[in-house]
């Protein structure tokens, strides 16, 4: 295997589209998370004009169909980035199938009829060993496994080879950001070799904004509101925060934006992605790991879960929300590459708090996704390591519940975390009444016990007034005995 030393993100993407042209297999080596989907990207839609045209009927004949260029990744996540990047620059049909594949929807006909086929490594994982087989298209040119890292947190490193074994022979990319280890390095058939020597030159201007816990809700709105015309991206530690602002936002008629979470089906997050990649302005709320298009301004609303890494490939400016009690990590970061402070002057920014708890406290769902969004904040919040910089308070808690629109903080279960201030978190809550039209749910959750209570005192109604059948045979009976023992 021939070894190539680059250092920078610019020759290394030269050197691995040179590479791949050449038709040889690739094997990426670096240490560093890099927006590499999009070589690959080009690289198939380079070669995708050398695929036989074949019709539908075809798709029965053995020798025919594709799918011709497989992407693997290592979640849904980015499948669902690269499949709306792919769908993009070409007009050949790009299936995907998700984590794990469903064997009756991955079947060899149905991607018989897709040219590119972009999955998941456990998807295709599930598929190969459940049915006992190779991959069925025999046509397969290119394999390109993506993000090593997502896989060895999988724990699926071992099994890269076991695909490489049972797919037709053919070329090759394997990118390693996740340590693989040496026997599984040696083992892929590669010809070259790509090292990253050093970190990539990131030329994005990162900005840190300082905030009062409670003014998040405030910040938000303004951004929206100065930024008319741009197209940005609220990044949040979880997808239920986004959620919940993209829903107060609406509410508040400032924007309708777009919204990804966990709850949407593959589909679904592949429509808004590709919605959102289109349009020259929006404004986006999604969880940290995903990735658009063009993107004006890339905001961490939270603290980045890659905490000195900070990057948003994609992006022309990052603007970091800060806390004063988080100085010492903007002090780390400032030391390891250049952060603007911007000063935001609280007298300038429309106070939207008094109607966002409104809102929490008047509207049944809105107050539940209030909930869910605080609680999961607090989760990711104290995992975060880095010098006990993320540490909670009991006292500190109320601002951040204020943040949510709550009045008090919410119960939250934050057992198997290393923070060592886990203890003094308090676990109060106290019951919300709903009433009104909003309290839909709540509403119908009394009158289900209306109805309960109705039926359980017409039953005792019925046992006192009438008797059945076999309560009046058992008097008779009894009082056949009471004559018979009298004479």
């Amino acid at each position: 295997m021939e070894t190539i030393a680059v250092k920078t993100v610019s020759d290394s993407h030269k050197v691995l589209m040179d590479g791949l042209e050449s038709g040889k297999s690739v094997y990426l080596d670096t240490r560093f998370e890099w927006d590499i989907g999009t070589v690959i990207t080009d690289y198939i839609v380079k070669i995708s004009s050398e695929f036989p045209k074949y019709n539908e009927d075809d798709i029965s004949e053995e020798n025919k169909g594709g799918p011709y260029a497989l992407i693997l990744c290592g979640d849904d996540e980015e499948v669902a980035r690269i499949h709306s990047i792919t769908k993009s620059q070409t007009s050949l049909n790009v299936g995907v199938f998700p984590n794990p594949s469903p064997i009756e929807t991955t079947c060899e006909k149905t991607k018989k009829k897709y040219p590119i086929f972009i999955g998941t490594v456990s998807g295709i994982l599930s598929e190969m060993f459940l049915m006992d087989k190779g991959y069925p298209s025999q046509n397969l040119r290119f394999v390109a496994f993506l993000s090593g890292a997502s896989i060895v947190r999988a724990g699926l490193e071992r099994y890269i080879l076991k695909i490489a074994n049972r797919i037709p022979q053919c070329q090759l990319f394997v990118e390693n950001t996740g340590n693989f280890s040496e026997d599984v390095m040696a083992s892929l058939k590669c010809n070259y070799k790509i090292v990253v020597d050093e970190k990539p030159d990131i030329q994005q201007q990162v900005s840190c904004l300082y905030y009062k816990p409670e003014a998040k809700g405030n910040l938000i709105a303004s951004i929206i509101q100065r930024n008319k015309g741009k197209k940005i991206a609220f990044l949040f530690l979880s997808s239920e925060e986004a959620v919940f602002f993209q829903d107060v936002m609406s509410r508040l008629e400032l924007v309708d934006g777009y919204v990804l979470n966990n709850t949407q089906t593959l589909n679904e997050q592949i429509e808004v992605i590709t919605q959102f990649n289109e349009k020259a302005d929006g404004v986006m709320f999604s969880a940290q790991e995903r990735k658009f298009k063009n993107v004006d301004l890339a905001i961490f609303v939270d603290p980045p879960k890659e905490l000195l890494n900070v990057r948003y490939p994609g992006a022309g400016n990052i603007i970091l929300f800060g806390l004063e009690s988080e100085k010492l990590f903007f002090e780390k970061l400032g030391e390891k590459r250049t952060l603007k402070t911007i000063k935001m002057v609280e007298n300038q920014l429309n106070d939207y708090s008094p109607k966002i708890e409104q809102l929490v406290a008047k509207q049944y769902f809105v107050h539940v996704n209030a909930r869910t969004a605080y609680q999961r904040f607090l989760q990711n919040y104290v995992h975060l390591d880095f010098m006990g910089v993320f540490g909670l308070k009991r006292n500190e808690l109320i601002p951040y519940a204020h943040s949510f629109g709550l009045t008090k903080p919410v119960k939250t279960n934050l057992a198997n975390t290393t923070s060592k201030e886990v203890p003094d978190v308090p676990v109060v809550y106290e019951k919300k009444v709903f009433v009104g039209s909003d309290a839909t749910v709540s509403r119908l959750r009394d009158r289900q016990k209306e109805l309960k209570n109705a039926r359980l005192m017409k039953k005792l109604e019925i046992g006192k007034g009438k008797r059945t059948k076999k309560s009046k045979s058992k008097n008779k009976s009894k009082k056949r005995q009471v004559r018979r023992n009298k004479k």
